[in-house]
């Protein structure tokens, strides 16, 4: 058809394609993304071409992604498991070298056939462009081969090592779970009347509640009269406050300040309670306690949503672009505390295209630097 002779209209339609090939699950099993290079060889076999500047530019745009949804962890996980990833890559990379050295050794495979088939069995696409770039044309026939293989493999093995292990996946799953519930424990409230004579009278400010218990006082309720705390806020004989934390920051506080009572501390007019979002780009990776939000504005924060998990707030939990926090303040302050975090929804929706336009043209500009490791051997 002349329609596949338009690389943009062949291009789509192998995305498309390939995309709803990757939707389809057998016994719980997608080729997922992947399925979008199947649909490519199948479009190439039958001499459907894309011009190699089109190549090139979908190759940028998937490690530019890659790095961009690695980096945020990344130093973080470096620092926590960097040497023993560091060390599988290493052995990984090594043991599929010697294999495709000894394949072309021995049954006489061209060297830019072998570095494509490396390539493809780990399912390295940057490692495709390095191989095309350092050899030839060649290695892509290589990858293609070998793809299909690497990814179907990786499916098989993730399927049958449980079996051949013997591993009990339903135990194992409830152990992850466990883990995940310890590292975001839910979040929970508690009312609590005071009594232990050690708080009586003390503020807020000397107890050091959320430090000691690390659970947040939202709001003291005295002389039936219910308002967020401040700095200055004393505790009384009876007084009742409402807390929020993990179950076991307020098993800690309802050691500190009495008992637990079965009852709800609605607020007085003239306190709100509000979920902001944070969009102030310089508050990012800035501490939740260095906003002084309870000596700045008598406000207090009760919890984090980040991702679809609910954090409990913590002086020292760093905040994250489009965190959303629990705010409990004055009405006359809560329009300050928004413009202070952003709260614009749009900008998080929103595209900002001048850093993905930065960082690619940075990457490629690093990309030029030729370093010459011996006579023959360059890296770039």
């Amino acid at each position: 058809m002349d329609l596949f002779q338009n690389p943009i209209f062949s291009l789509f339609v192998i995305v498309a394609l390939g995309y709803m090939l990757g939707s389809i699950k057998i016994k719980g099993v997608s080729l997922d993304v992947s399925a979008v290079i199947f649909i490519a060889l199948l479009f190439g076999h039958f001499g459907v071409l894309i011009p190699k500047s089109i190549q090139e530019f979908g190759m940028i745009l998937f490690i530019f992604t890659i790095g961009i949804q690695a980096g945020p962890g990344f130093l973080d996980s470096f620092k926590s498991k960097g040497r023993d990833l560091a060390l599988l890559t290493v052995l990984l990379i090594a043991s599929a070298g010697l294999v495709g050295f000894v394949s072309s050794y021995f049954l006489g495979i061209d060297a830019p056939m072998v570095t494509g088939l490396v390539a493809g069995a780990l399912t390295s696409t940057p490692g495709l462009a390095a191989a095309i770039e350092a050899t030839s044309e060649l290695s892509s026939i290589g990858y293609g081969i070998a793809y299909p293989f690497g990814v179907i493999g990786v499916i098989l093995f993730v399927k049958l090592l449980p079996k051949i292990m013997r591993t009990d996946m339903t135990a194992l799953d409830k152990k992850i779970e466990a883990e995940q519930v310890n590292q975001f424990p839910s979040i929970a409230t508690r009312v609590l009347k005071v009594e232990n004579a050690a708080v009586i009278e003390q503020n807020l400010k000397d107890l050091k509640i959320r430090t000691m218990t690390g659970a947040t006082i939202s709001r003291i309720m005295h002389n039936n009269d219910a308002r967020p705390p401040k700095p200055t806020s004393r505790l009384h004989q009876g007084d009742l406050i409402k807390a929020v934390g993990t179950t076991d920051s307020l098993d800690r506080l309802e050691m500190l300040i009495g008992p637990a009572v079965d009852t709800d501390l609605p607020l007085k007019d003239g306190y709100e309670i509000e979920q902001v979002l944070l969009t102030n780009t310089k508050l990012v990776n800035e501490t939740l306690g260095s906003l002084n939000l309870f000596a700045n504005y008598s406000a207090t924060s009760t919890r984090v949503r980040r991702a679809g998990i609910e954090i409990a707030s913590s002086a020292d939990l760093k905040l994250k672009f489009g965190d959303k926090v629990m705010i409990v303040a004055p009405k006359d302050e809560m329009s300050q505390i928004a413009r202070l975090f952003g709260n614009d929804s749009k900008a998080v929706s929103a595209t900002n295209f001048f850093p993905i336009a930065a960082g690619i043209v940075l990457g490629v500009l690093f990309g030029k630097i030729n370093i010459a490791l011996g006579p023959n051997l360059n890296f770039s």
